[in-house]
């Protein structure tokens, strides 16, 4: 484990870039029993990449200014140490132009892809909401109907309103 101070070393940034990666939950790191961050070389690998030196330590301390240049740009596309060294097949080393059009391709096809599967989820959220419009609808003229069946019919009260109460000569006499 390693800790904020050797992390930083390690990877050629700064103690506060670090401490903000953990605060912003990008990089994962527990606490020792003084307080401070113990980091696992492999996590701080996987967020900030950088190299094993020949002999099998890790390079700490012979990066040179040109390597933190390069890490920092491979680091602002996402492009590891390991993709940048690779070879384009022809058994040639590719630019770095190259690989960083390959890996930007390959963003761009995972976006679509997400992209995709996105508007089937929005699709069928779509579809869902416009059956149950139309169960409502259906409730909603049912109620209505039986609302309809229960409440007397309007022209039976029209009736009722136009015969007036016969007064009392016509009661009376009979008329």
């Amino acid at each position: 484990m390693l800790s904020l101070r050797e992390a930083a070393q390690l990877c050629g940034r700064g103690k506060s870039t670090i401490q903000a990666a953990i605060k912003e939950g990008k990089l994962s790191a527990g606490r020792n029993e003084r307080g401070g961050y113990q980091i696992d070389p492999s996590e701080l690998h996987r967020f900030f990449p950088f190299s094993l030196s020949s002999d099998g330590t890790w390079d700490r301390a012979n990066r040179t200014e040109a390597d933190r240049g390069r890490a920092s740009d491979s680091d602002d596309l996402g492009v590891s140490g390991s993709v940048l060294n690779a070879s384009d097949g022809t058994g040639q080393n590719a630019s770095e132009a190259e690989l960083r059009v390959k890996y930007l391709e390959e963003l761009l096809t995972a976006e679509r892809a997400g992209r995709a599967d996105v508007k089937q989820a929005l699709q069928a959220r779509v579809d869902d909401l416009q059956a149950t419009v139309l169960d409502l609808r259906k409730r909603l003229d049912q109620a209505e109907e039986e609302k309809m069946r229960l409440l007397p019919s309007p022209d039976a009260g029209e009736r009722k309103a136009r015969t007036r109460p016969r007064g009392l000569w016509a009661r009376l006499t009979g008329r």
